[in-house]
C-alpha cells in the first residue's frame, strides 16, 4: 500500500495553496486593501496588519498516538473523555514560512484545518488577534457545453471504511478504493470507468464500531425499554 496517502501534511498544503487567495480577497474586503499583508517570518512588532494561515487546535485533552509506542505504555489506563476541548485550548497560526501563536481569541469556535486570516498586531512574538475571516466563496461560472458533456456521468455511493479496525483487510481494501478512484489501479477499463466519476458519497461505515460502543448501546436502550 502507498503510504503516502495517509499523511495529513500534503491535504493541509494542497488546502492552503487552494484557499490563500480567497482568504486574501476575504481579507482585502473587509480589513481594507491599505492593510499590509505580511507572512508570518515578515511580521513587525507593533504594526497591524493581517497574515494568513492554518490553524492548529493545541488541546491538553486530546490523545498523543505516539504515545503507544513510548516504553511501559498502559493502554489500559486511558480515559476515554465524553470531550477532549478544554477552556484552555489555543491556537496556532501555520503558513508557508512559520507558526505563531494566536492571542486574544477563542479557541472553541475553531478547528484543525481552518485556513483564516487574521488582522492583528505581532507583540513579544505572538500574535494579538482583533478579528478573523474566513475564505470568500469561490465565484462559480456556467462551463461551456463540449462534446464530452454528452458522456455517462456516476456517482459513487460508497460505505464500510471500518477506519479504526485493528486487521490489515480493511487498510488493504481501502487503499485498492482509493487507487480505484484515483484511477491509479486497475486495467485500462478500470480507468476510464473511474474518470466517469464526478462525485463520491460516503453513505456510512466510515468508523469502526467496537465492542464496548456496541455494548453501551445496547445497554442504554435496555434502559429505555425498562
Amino acid at each position: 500500500a502507498n503510504k503516502m496517502h495517509g499523511q495529513y501534511f500534503q491535504l493541509y498544503y494542497s488546502r492552503f495553496r487552494a484557499l490563500a487567495p480567497r482568504v486574501r480577497d476575504a481579507c482585502s474586503n473587509t480589513f481594507g486593501a491599505s492593510v499590509p499583508q505580511r507572512t508570518v517570518l515578515e511580521l513587525v512588532e507593533g504594526e497591524r496588519c493581517v497574515v494568513i494561515g492554518t490553524l492548529y487546535k493545541d488541546m491538553r485533552l486530546k490523545p498523543v498516538i505516539l504515545d503507544e509506542y513510548v516504553k511501559d505504555y498502559d493502554k489500559s489506563a486511558v480515559k476515554t473523555l465524553e470531550k477532549y476541548t478544554a477552556e484552555d485550548d489555543r491556537l496556532e497560526l501555520e503558513d508557508e514560512s512559520a507558526r505563531l501563536k494566536l492571542v486574544n481569541i477563542a479557541a472553541a469556535p475553531f478547528v484543525t484545518g481552518v485556513v483564516v486570516g487574521c488582522v492583528g498586531k505581532a507583540v513579544k512574538g505572538d500574535f494579538v488577534v482583533e478579528d478573523t475571516v474566513v475564505f470568500a466563496p469561490a465565484n462559480v461560472q456556467a462551463k461551456p457545453k463540449s462534446a464530452d458533456d454528452s458522456e455517462a456521468r456516476f456517482v459513487c455511493l460508497v460505505s464500510g471504511f471500518e477506519i479504526g479496525e485493528e486487521d490489515s483487510d480493511a487498510a488493504v481494501r481501502n487503499q485498492m478504493f482509493v487507487d480505484y478512484i484515483t484511477g491509479v489501479g486497475g486495467d485500462d477499463d478500470d480507468v476510464r470507468a473511474s474518470g466517469k466519476i464526478c462525485r463520491v458519497i460516503v453513505a456510512g461505515g466510515v468508523l469502526k464500531q467496537t465492542l464496548a460502543s456496541t455494548d453501551d448501546a445496547a445497554a442504554a436502550k435496555q434502559q429505555t425499554n425498562g
